[in-house]
């Protein structure tokens, strides 16, 4: 840069010290110029060619190197060609891309954290409704092959086995049938306590008196003067409600009066057995309820004239109820016969417990079965 500036200094002197000089254009190279067509040759000094310019100094390469400076025009001459434009420095070379850093170290998994408070106990769910009740399982009874009262049941299966009930309705719920309840009230009974339909009991049965032939499936009393009990002995009857039957028939007819029925409350009182017993006389075809206190006689309580048709061989029942403090004894037949007969107050023991059986007086029936009931 320096001797660019001398030089141009110098070059203005000259042109200044020769006051004819006169401008000529230069050549391309800066050297003399040539000759003009139809002008005449100046004489004087050719001026001298300016100095082609120094080429600008390299740019730095920097990290994105710097452009090198552009080197200045040198000053035309007056006659001297134009110095060349100095070269444009090359560009610096990129600087080369930082190497990517290394991906850094996975960290540590961190500690399992605490357990958590326990949660607090959820609400009590509300109670579900209450399923239905489920069927009843079969009983599972063990069946003995008889069915006294042909309703297809066996008697040991049988909720009512004296008296027919196929559809075995019990409207209670306990172990009795609604046909083996008391009719005026389904609560007083609940369960059969003994059942025998005279097949295999003979050691529970002891008579007062007179023959009494067990087995078959019948009772039978084969002397019409027989005027005796026999008395079942397998338990006492209950001190409160029960209710003893009898079902039976006859073969024969009679003129005479003749009784059969069932015998209850009887129990030992001093030397003799006291007892009540309601019987049908069928000859006159009358209810009624006796009373034996010791002494020679059967007393009478009470009796009445009933509808009785059922003839020979049709069956006969003679029922017994005690609620505490009544008696009531009923009568019904295969032929629809349907009476009661009602005793209570004075003419009832304070305790009716005791045994009970059958009796029978002047007659020859043939019992087919015996039940009580409690």
């Amino acid at each position: 840069m320096k001797k660019t500036v001398f030089l141009l200094i110098s070059v203005l002197i000259f042109i200044g010290c020769d006051g004819d000089a006169k401008i000529r254009p230069v050549d391309d190279t800066g050297g003399s110029g040539g000759e003009r067509p139809d002008q005449e040759t100046d004489d004087s000094d050719t001026g001298n060619t300016g100095d082609t310019g120094n080429s600008g100094d390299t740019g730095n390469t920097g990290n994105t190197g710097n452009t090198g400076n552009t080197g200045d025009t040198g000053n035309t001459g007056d006659t001297g060609n134009t110095g060349n434009t100095g070269n444009t420095g090359n560009t610096g070379n990129t600087g080369d891309t930082g190497n990517t850093g290394d991906t850094g170290n996975t960290g540590d998994t961190g500690n399992t954290g605490d357990t958590g408070d326990t949660g607090n106990t959820g609400d009590t769910g509300d109670t579900g409704d209450t399923g239905n009740t489920g069927n009843t399982g079969d009983s599972g009874c063990v069946g003995n092959g008889l069915d006294e009262d042909d309703d297809g049941i066996d008697d040991n299966c049988d909720n009512c086995p004296s008296i027919y009930n196929p559809g075995q309705e019990n409207t209670t719920g306990d172990e009795l049938g609604d046909a083996c309840e008391a009719p005026w009230d389904y609560n007083l009974l609940t369960e059969i306590a003994v059942f025998d339909p005279f097949y295999d009991n003979e050691d529970l049965w002891s008579a007062s008196a007179g023959r009494w032939d067990y087995g078959d499936g019948e009772v039978v009393v084969p002397d019409t003067r027989t005027r005796a009990n026999y008395y079942y002995t397998g338990s006492e009857l209950p001190d409160g409600s029960y209710s003893v039957e009898a079902t039976f028939y006859t073969s024969f007819s009679t003129d005479s009066a003749s009784y059969a029925g069932v015998v209850f409350a009887a129990r030992r009182v001093g030397t003799s057995t006291h007892w009540y017993t309601c019987l049908l006389e069928r000859n006159n075809s009358r209810l009624g309820i006796w009373r034996f206190a010791g002494g020679t006689s059967v007393g009478l309580i009470s009796d009445k004239s009933i509808s009785a048709p059922a003839g020979n061989n049709q069956w006969r029942r003679i029922r017994v109820y005690y609620d505490g403090s009544m008696v009531r004894c009923t009568y019904n037949d295969e032929a629809g016969g349907d009476d009661s007969i009602d005793i209570a107050g004075t003419q009832v023991w304070d305790s009716m417990d005791g045994r009970a059986g059958l009796r029978v007086y002047d007659d020859r029936p043939s019992y087919t079965s015996f039940v009580i009931y409690q």
